[in-house]
């Protein structure tokens, strides 16, 4: 359920809510349904939410993943950080977890303490697009390129959400326009997070952003 697109919101809220009428306390339908509040820019209830999966399920490594997450796309860092390194704890594999401290470090200016968090996932594409920003933000283009083109190398059709993202972390919204359109044709599931996520803010002051929002199905600005 993490993983739905923007035409299928509205059967997904629906599956959810009829989940939730039958079992209140299932902490991973809970979960879910936070995840697409906050796909859908509704994040005072999306955190409310994720935190009532917390409550649900304390030992839960994705539930206090997904509190640190959409904390994170809501710019509170230090509530995210400290959600995520519950997450960590409790699961010390948990792959997005060790990805999202990193994003949140480079949000912070630290591209250096963010590399750390970037080799422990086991996701090597998780790892890839991590180092590709990291080492761009610490003046090592060519390495940052390198880890662009094993991306490309490896991972295409199914990573051009990341490939945006990296482009649009490099300030360069004319690629990473043409990657989010590419991620559309593929119906790329990164997209249903499109409008809050942290490493595409450069982009929403472009004019294209707002057409795009609306050819993915997600309310505007």
């Amino acid at each position: 359920m993490d993983r739905v697109l923007a035409n299928d919101r509205q059967d997904a809220d629906a599956d959810l809510e009829r989940a939730l009428a039958l079992n209140p306390g299932d902490a991973t339908v809970v979960r879910q349904k936070a995840m697409l509040r906050a796909a859908l820019g509704r994040i005072t209830e999306a955190i409310v939410l994720a935190r009532r999966a917390t409550e649900l399920d304390p030992l839960s490594s994705l539930a206090w993943w997904t509190v640190g997450n959409i904390e994170f796309r809501a710019g509170n860092l230090d509530a995210a950080e400290a959600a995520l390194s519950r997450s960590v704890d409790s699961s010390p594999e948990q792959d997005r977890a060790h990805r999202d401290l990193g994003f949140l470090q480079l949000m912070r200016g630290r591209p250096q303490q963010a590399l750390p968090f970037f080799e422990r996932p086991r996701d090597e594409l998780f790892r890839l697009t991590g180092f590709a920003l990291a080492r761009h933000d610490l003046g090592k283009p060519r390495e940052a390129e390198d880890a662009l083109q094993n991306i490309l190398r490896r991972f295409m059709p199914k990573a051009a959400y990341q490939v945006a993202e990296i482009y649009a972390w490099w300030q360069k919204p004319d690629l990473a326009f043409q990657w989010l359109e590419r991620s559309w044709q593929e119906r790329d599931p990164g997209l249903t997070y499109l409008k809050l996520d942290p490493l595409l803010r450069s982009l929403h002051q472009d004019p294209r952003w707002g057409p795009l929002l609306r050819e993915v199905g997600l309310p505007p600005d």
